[in-house]
């Protein structure tokens, strides 16, 4: 890693760290709720500099905090004394990792699951032992989903997941999912995440995954969806065969992105850190080809085409030279930059035929 990147990471990081605190401690002592997204943005920002980094356990802290922040600066759930409590620990965790980094170059490895866990809680507003009761029942359920959706294919249905989220301008979410919904037959769903429960509180804000089955291909779903206002797309992915024999969601989840990190190395992270500076947004998008698509090199153009150009790319997986020599199997990789949240993924990049799996992560 080059130690100007390194260095440069460390001094802007700390930056955003005293920001953070210095909101931090304004909030408790005025209760001013308009310096919450002042803390996001720093929290947002660390992130993405730290995933690019490959600060992976500094980029999940700054994820899940970042969850939390967002639901507080869009009044979905009120602040608590345990969410700004839990807002100071991931604080402090985050600069003893910076600390390490500074000495050895490289983080600690701490055991950072209990405070991941604390700032989902929050972020949900939900009872501890709801969110352990509600894990109980995962396995049994991706048994019986494998099943309707085996048998969904079995009579020549595709099936396909679709995980949406909702802009920033967005006042009813989940007035917009009904309208997502209005576009199908109501037979054609078969799942949601979360379920029922949760979306009929009336207050949930995040993202929402449901699948359904129908003969239609993806086109004509990309079409409806792209029809209601205010919402995107994050990820799609069609299941097949292979996807329906195994009760683990792990197994079921298959994805082109990696799980830890950026798919870039270090060649492309100072762009990236530039970018972020310029209150760019940066998306990693990962597609699947079918196997049996046809001129896959041309297919992977029209996906940049619908993402705005080639001038919006910072990075691609396979090389730009490969591409277009048609050297690429079945995954394509890149990294985008937009200057607006939660359109990488627009109409025509719904519109992309043979496509088994399209994934959006931002940076």
């Amino acid at each position: 890693m080059s130690t100007d990147y390194l260095s440069m990471f460390i001094d802007e990081t700390r930056e955003h760290l005293q920001a953070w605190s210095d909101k931090m401690i304004e909030w408790e002592h005025s209760h001013d709720g308009t310096v919450i997204p002042e803390i996001f943005r720093a929290a947002h920002t660390i992130k993405g500099m730290a995933m690019t980094m490959g600060f992976a356990q500094m980029g999940e802290i700054t994820h899940h905090a970042e969850s939390l922040l967002d639901a507080l600066r869009t009044q979905r759930i009120n602040v608590t004394t345990d969410g700004v409590n839990v807002l100071l620990e991931a604080l402090d965790t985050l600069e003893t990792l910076l600390g390490e980094v500074e000495e050895t170059g490289a983080e600690t490895q701490l055991d950072i699951a209990a405070l991941l866990r604390k700032l989902d809680v929050a972020a949900s507003g939900e009872d501890k032992n709801r969110s352990n009761a509600a894990d109980c029942g995962i396995d049994q359920q991706s048994q019986v989903l494998a099943a309707v959706v085996e048998q969904a294919r079995k009579k020549g249905m595709r099936v396909f997941e679709f995980t949406i989220g909702f802009k920033e301008e967005c006042m009813m979410p989940l007035a917009r999912f009904a309208q997502v919904l209005q576009q199908f037959d109501p037979d054609a769903l078969l799942s949601t995440t979360p379920d029922s429960t949760v979306l009929d509180s009336g207050d949930y804000r995040g993202d929402i995954s449901f699948i359904v089955a129908s003969e239609d291909d993806l086109e004509h779903f990309g079409e409806r969806i792209a029809d209601v206002s205010e919402v995107f797309v994050k990820a799609v992915r069609e299941w097949m065969d292979q996807d329906l024999h195994s009760p683990d969601p792990e197994t079921l989840s298959e994805t082109v992105l990696p799980e830890n990190g950026l798919i870039a190395g270090e060649h492309v992270d100072a762009v990236i850190v530039e970018a972020l500076k310029r209150d760019l947004y940066v998306y990693e998008v990962g597609v699947r080809l079918a196997t049996a698509t046809a001129m896959k090199g041309p297919r992977m153009f029209m996906v940049f085409e619908a993402i705005g150009g080639q001038d919006h790319l910072l990075h691609t997986q396979p090389a730009m030279v490969d591409i277009e020599s048609e050297k690429i199997e079945r995954d394509g990789q890149f990294i985008m930059w937009s200057t607006s949240g939660g359109d990488a993924i627009d109409r025509a990049s719904l519109e992309l035929v043979e496509g088994e799996l399209v994934e959006v992560g931002e940076c």
